[in-house]
């Protein structure tokens, strides 16, 4: 219900973007249109389509966990973009002009605590914005004694449940032992009545 207040911000050369999902945002300056599966997918292309002929600045959020970003103007690179700061592009924009933005999508975490001496941690895992979680709505298995996942080597695919019920994001790993695991979307998760688990079992 907040996201008109936090979506699109003034600054004193521009604007500052905060939101990226798919639509159209207006403001004074510009009519920005995003095509975009943000969050499911880190890709963000902005068609932005000037108002005047002033040049303005559009700032755009790189959120802190995307720490190797890459912005491209019209196709070429942007310099200087860094995870947790705004990447800014001063221009006289014109009709046609588009930004692309490939966010960091790899896996990260945050760590509780260890198990034992086992070197099996306890963490949440995150793909991009998302928290990921483990439903046994989509593979029957005991939340408690869940395969350990590899911190080293952990490969995510999306995949589909042909169940009644289907999540925002289902994807697909293979725990240390071999054992393939499914998980979804923190807001999905639960939906059936079923309990589920978000502190995952990780291996360094």
């Amino acid at each position: 219900g907040l996201l008109c207040e936090w979506a699109v911000m003034r600054r004193p050369d521009g604007i500052a973007m905060n939101y990226y999902g798919p639509g159209t945002i207006k403001t004074p300056e510009a009519v920005l249109t995003q095509t975009t599966d943000y969050p499911c997918e880190g890709r963000v292309e902005i068609a932005v389509t000037p108002r005047s002929k002033k040049p303005f600045t559009l700032a755009l959020r790189i959120p802190c966990w995307s720490e190797k970003t890459r912005v491209l103007l019209n196709g070429k690179s942007v310099k200087g973009v860094e995870a947790g700061s705004y990447c800014e592009i001063n221009r006289l924009w014109t009709k046609g002009d588009t930004v692309r933005i490939d966010l960091d999508f790899r896996p990260h975490y945050w760590v509780r605590e260890a198990v034992a001496d086992s070197g099996v941690r306890r963490a949440s895992l995150y793909r991009g914005p998302l928290l990921l979680a483990y439903d046994p709505h989509h593979q029957p298995a005991d939340p408690v004694a869940l395969p350990v996942l590899s911190a080293a080597d952990l490969r995510l695919r999306r995949v589909t449940d042909r169940g009644w019920l289907q999540p925002w994001l289902l994807l697909e790993t293979k725990a240390t032992d071999g054992t393939r695991v499914r998980l979804c979307d923190f807001a999905s998760a639960g939906m059936a009545g079923t309990a589920y688990e978000t502190w995952l079992p990780v291996q360094d």
